[in-house]
């Protein structure tokens, strides 16, 4: 570089500093951190040898880039203690890959994140308890050393509405130790073409409830559920991982340039009546205000859980037929204009996932086909006749629940 850069000191003061509409071009760091959370927006970086932005934030002061590219670096970014959201930041054309952001505590949004042709390959967080939340991003045409996005740490992961294309060193990696949600959860998205996996799990992963995405010639492998796809690389490969959710997998790329949307991925068609969790996933440019269910076509609403860009709302129904939708209104009060919607058939027979609502007799002549983990509540009592076949999916648990999330299990607090 011809020139160092411009470097924010550790003071407080160096944290109420402020660059907008800035080109910042041949340097070795472009804009380094000691422990400075200063405020960057409408910012070009072009040909920094070594990073673009580089440094720690200031703790409890969230580092929120907006509009910032970085392209032609060594390496776009490597910051640690990072919190707050980034809106509409491009990392680019680096000889190198894209880099490390890394958090704590505190919950970090990446929202219209691009990712794109880092020789080096793509990015990689590592968040120590905060949540993670990726939404209406790419990444794209990276090398082959990294994946499009590695995701490392603990605490709630939500990925919705991303795309995951053209990567050498594959698609998206989840390596998570730990939960704050039931799962990893990733929505929506485009993982097609990608070198190695489109996804692959980690050891100490969660489950990754990866339904209603597009994945591209894997599809054709994912005409039965569970199943060992090439692609993926989870408990299939190796007994010690997690299982990945592929079901409902699209017929086609999604476009995800829609700002307000909600996507219901469970429950499924053809369950019967117990206690069970509606879940989904929503993108929210501006932030998550509410996410709103309806069990009766709209009729009703009601508010359900949120972590990140994914909710969940739990439902006990009886036996009939229901228009399920769902609805997100962002922080500025913009509503979802067309709910998402899924018409669901619940039976009355065997609990084959969910919290047991009264006594059950399990009995012949067919099989009854678990899919995921089965609670006997406390005052109830669960009967098996004699000769019944009880069958449990292999390698997968639908409610992700229990001692191992990802092997069902019937767990007995009443009677069995």
């Amino acid at each position: 570089g011809d020139w160092y850069g411009i470097r924010f000191q550790n003071t407080a003061e160096s944290s109420d500093s402020t660059i907008r509409h800035a080109i910042i071009q041949h340097t070795r760091y472009a804009v380094r951190l000691t422990s400075s959370s200063p405020l960057l927006e409408d910012v070009e970086i072009g040909l920094s040898t070594t990073y673009g932005i580089e440094g720690s934030a200031r703790t409890g002061v969230p580092f929120s880039p907006t509009r910032v590219t970085v392209s032609n670096a060594g390496t776009p970014v490597g910051l640690s203690n990072v919190s707050g959201s980034w809106t509409d930041v491009t990392l680019e054309d680096s000889s190198g890959p894209a880099g490390t952001i890394s958090g704590g505590a505190l919950d970090l949004r990446l929202v219209g994140l691009r990712v794109a042709n880092n020789t080096g390959g793509g990015l990689i967080t590592n968040i120590g308890g905060g949540g993670l939340e990726v939404i209406l991003s790419e990444f794209v045409g990276n090398g082959i050393t990294e994946p499009g996005l590695t995701v490392n740490g603990n605490g709630p992961r939500t990925l919705v509405a991303n795309d995951f294309e053209s990567n050498a060193g594959g698609g998206l990696e989840l390596n998570n130790d730990s939960s704050g949600w039931p799962v990893s959860a990733v929505y929506a998205s485009n993982l097609e073409g990608n070198g190695g996996y489109a996804l692959r799990m980690q050891t100490g992963s969660l489950p990754a409830d990866a339904r209603r995405n597009w994945w591209g010639a894997l599809n054709g492998e994912m005409g039965s559920y569970p199943a060992n796809v090439s692609g993926i690389w989870d408990i299939h490969d190796d007994a010690a991982l997690r299982h990945v959710d592929f079901r409902e997998n699209l017929g086609g790329a999604l476009a995800n340039d829609t700002d307000v949307k909600s996507y219901l991925v469970f429950p499924a068609n053809g369950m019967n009546e117990n206690e069970m969790v509606i879940y989904g996933g929503a993108v929210a440019r501006a932030g998550i205000q509410r996410v709103e269910v309806s069990t009766d076509g709209g009729t009703t609403w009601s508010d359900a859980t949120v972590e990140g860009a994914a909710f969940s709302m739990a439902w006990a129904p009886t036996p009939g037929t229901y228009t399920v939708q769902s609805r997100v209104t962002d922080m500025l009060g913009t509503m979802e204009v067309d709910p998402d919607e899924k018409i669901i058939t619940i039976g009355s027979g065997p609990t084959l996932v969910g919290t047991m609502l009264d006594d059950e007799t399990w009995g012949g002549p067919g099989v009854i086909e678990l899919v995921g983990d089965v609670i006997v509540p406390a005052g109830t009592t669960l009967t098996i006749d004699p000769g019944t076949t009880v069958h449990a999916q292999y390698l997968t648990d639908g409610s992700y629940g229990g001692l191992d999330p990802s092997r069902i299990e019937i767990i007995v607090e009443g009677v069995l």
